[in-house]
C-alpha cells in the first residue's frame, strides 16, 4: 500500500514539473526542522547549471544516509522527455544512477524524487550541453 502511494505521489510530483520547493541537488542539508530525523545530502556527479562540452550517459547520485530513488525524468528546455533508466526496487544505498541515451547539445532538467522510507525529497538538476 505504501509503495503504491508514493508512486503516485512521485508521478503527480513529476508531472507537475515539482512545483514544491525543490530541494538542491548539490550538498542540500534537508535535515533542519525536521525534529529527529538525521540530516540528509545528496550530491550529484552534474551538478545544477552546469555546463558541458562533454554528453554524459548518466548521472550519479551519492546519498546520506541510504535513500531510493523512486522517480526521475528528464526533459529538454522545449519540454521533449527524454527516456531514461534506473533502479525504482532496489533497497536504499548511499549510491544510484539515472541512465540515458545520448544527447543532442540542450538545456536539459533531470527532476528526482529519492525516498528515506518515512521522507521523500525531491529535486532537481538543470544542466546544459554545448
Amino acid at each position: 500500500m505504501r509503495r503504491s502511494f508514493l508512486y503516485t505521489l512521485a508521478a503527480a510530483l513529476l508531472a507537475a514539473g515539482l512545483h514544491t520547493a525543490p530541494a538542491t541537488a548539490q550538498g542540500h542539508d534537508h535535515g533542519r526542522g525536521h525534529g529527529s530525523i538525521a540530516p540528509m545530502e545528496m550530491r550529484t556527479s552534474v551538478a545544477d547549471g552546469a555546463v558541458l562540452t562533454t554528453r554524459p550517459d548518466r548521472i550519479d547520485f551519492t546519498f546520506t544516509p541510504a535513500m531510493r530513488l523512486i522517480a526521475a525524468r528528464l526533459s529538454t528546455a522545449t519540454g521533449e522527455e527524454i527516456p531514461v533508466r534506473f533502479d525504482a526496487e532496489g533497497p536504499a544505498a548511499t549510491t544510484a544512477s539515472v541512465h540515458f541515451p545520448a544527447l543532442s547539445p540542450d538545456n536539459y532538467t533531470l527532476t528526482y524524487i529519492a525516498d528515506m522510507g518515512d521522507h521523500t525529497m525531491p529535486g532537481r538538476v538543470r544542466f546544459t550541453i554545448r
